[in-house]
């Protein structure tokens, strides 16, 4: 059923598609239509298009038309290395490719470690560290912190930071773009 209004749309970032990787993309139930598709042939042509494999491609919802078939894409962020996540009220940096859960990370000194590779990194946040060998076990994994992340230790605590202009970028935008 097609109104002669606009037409709600999502908008998309392409780095999240791309980051989503195997595990494909996946629509929050919140979903944000942000973008709008004005009333034109086009979209009488897609409703027709759509009727004649009988299927309705636009729905009213609250007096507002919308489809979830047509997306808007927008390539305004490169793919870095590490991304900015929410752990409930802590701020964490998960590498780009990581396809598992947050919430079943297990984070020792501030790190989530697999196989000797930092997958994640909590900053902004002061983290008391494990006890005994305080500096050596943090020497060992500190060598390996990623770029873009810097660190300061104070007393048993320690804290990372974050800059996001020096973390390295996996997939420029041109390249999404192309992609």
């Amino acid at each position: 059923m097609l109104d002669r209004n606009n037409t709600y749309i999502m908008s998309l970032e392409a780095k999240d598609i791309i980051n989503s990787g195997a595990k494909g993309y996946s629509v929050s139930p919140n979903k944000k239509y942000k973008a709008t598709m004005d009333f034109s042939l086009e979209a009488l042509k897609l409703d027709e298009v759509a009727k004649a494999m009988d299927k309705d491609i636009f729905y009213i919802k609250d007096n507002k038309q919308y489809t979830d078939d047509i997306v808007s894409l927008s390539f305004d962020y490169a793919v870095k290395e590490y991304n900015q996540k929410s752990l409930g009220k802590e701020v964490v940096y998960v590498k780009h490719d990581w396809p598992h859960n947050l919430k079943s990370m297990v984070f020792v000194n501030g790190l989530h470690i697999v196989k000797d590779n930092i997958i994640a990194i909590k900053v902004d946040k002061l983290i008391p560290t494990t006890n005994g060998e305080l500096l050596d076990l943090l020497q060992d994994e500190l060598q390996y912190i990623p770029g873009g992340f810097t660190c300061e230790i104070k007393g048993k605590n320690i804290m990372f930071f974050a800059d996001i202009e020096k973390i390295r970028t996996v997939k420029s935008i041109a390249c999404i773009r192309e992609h």
